[in-house]
């Protein structure tokens, strides 16, 4: 069983649970990187997986800083300028990895 923490949100008819950032693992961030990059960036034909290069699946500088503004307002962080490294930046499962750290 889970140990997350929910936040309950009373101002509406039914209770609405809201997960904590607690409850965010690394494949729930990466699943949402992959669905922003299919629906958002990428043309529907090409496809990409956590380990794909994302220069070689077309995403380029521009494309990166619009997963840094998905990433911080989808789960209220802000990356650091040290961790803006291209080494952070080579899939999503680095990038995932890089973002999780600030959860």
């Amino acid at each position: 069983m889970s140990s997350a923490f929910f936040l309950l949100l009373p101002h509406q008819e039914k209770a609405v649970i809201k997960p904590t950032l607690l409850s965010i693992t690394k494949e729930n961030i990466s699943q949402e990187l992959l669905l922003f990059i299919t629906q958002n960036i990428l043309d529907e034909k090409v496809s990409i997986s956590t380990n794909t290069t994302l220069s070689d699946a077309g995403i380029d500088s521009y494309a990166v800083i619009e997963l840094v503004l998905y990433l911080e307002r989808k789960f209220g962080i802000a990356i650091q300028e040290k961790d803006m490294v291209p080494e952070n930046f080579k899939s999503v499962e680095t990038l995932t990895n890089c973002a999780f750290t600030y959860l």
